[in-house]
């Protein structure tokens, strides 16, 4: 059926994929564990594995939100749908972190951990544009002392990215595709060659998710070209990026 057709797709397979990739990446330090050699060297990094996975993420949400708003380029009803597809997973998170697994395992004593105002920030998460991720006294004793749910950190860039797209949208930019298609290149190319790590020598994640962000609308812009053509494009590029990755020190260049 058409609906069948629509929603035949791999995303929820990709998403699984890059969540355990982030896990796995980020269990090492948590953990106080050593990584072994043939994912700590120059050109496997146990540490970009949970990048990648981000930035696959920051793709996939660029492409599908762009899409969202081309099928009903409307503010509040976008808006909704965005509060609907963070608010609810973060409404469970905060609430489990806070109670289920907070409060067992923090140091302090229960009453004292639930009159502290460092408890009741983590509702802050709430909000979508603040993100707290860490709660008194839990996991005093472990290698990263404090941490709760190190990943909320992304949901406020993600949210931005959405604030972001709808404001091009109701600005118009988004109506004319050669238009919205020039601004998300001139957006990755700022990255390139000003926010780069290659470049600057420092990692700085909102100009490099945002620019992941950016690449998926492009995708999004132009949906049915890339899935006539992405295949093709894909094999052509592979092999250049394998080459640059391996090859030159430009790897976050190459990874984009």
């Amino acid at each position: 059926s058409p609906m069948r057709s629509e929603h035949h797709n791999q995303f929820d397979l990709i998403r699984l994929l890059t969540a355990w990739s982030v896990i796995v990446a980020h269990h090492f330090p948590i953990t106080g564990t050593t990584a072994p050699a043939w994912i700590s060297n120059q050109w496997l990094n146990w540490a970009w594995l949970g990048g990648v996975a981000v930035m696959t993420f920051f793709v996939i949400s660029g492409y599908l939100v762009t899409l969202s708003w081309q099928r009903e380029p409307r503010l509040l009803p976008f808006l909704w749908k965005r509060v609907l597809r963070l608010w609810p997973g973060m409404l469970g998170a905060v609430l489990l972190c806070m109670f289920v697994f907070g409060l067992p395992f923090t140091s302090l004593p229960a009453g004292a951990y639930l009159a502290s105002a460092d408890t009741w920030a983590f509702l802050s998460n709430l909000s979508l544009v603040h993100a707290v991720t860490g709660l008194p006294g839990v996991f005093a004793h472990q290698p990263v002392p404090g941490a709760m749910n190190g990943p909320l950190w992304t949901i406020p860039l993600e949210f931005f990215c959405y604030l972001a797209l709808a404001a091009l949208g109701l600005l118009g930019a988004l109506r004319y595709r050669l238009c919205a298609t020039l601004l998300c290149l001139a957006y990755m190319l700022w990255y390139l060659v000003a926010k780069n790590d290659d470049i600057t020598g420092e990692l700085v994640l909102w100009p490099m998710y945002t620019a992941y962000f950016a690449a998926g609308s492009l995708i999004g812009l132009h949906a049915d070209w890339f899935r006539q053509h992405g295949g093709k494009l894909l094999l052509a590029l592979l092999p250049w990026c394998l080459l640059a990755y391996f090859l030159t020190p430009y790897q976050s260049t190459a990874r984009f």
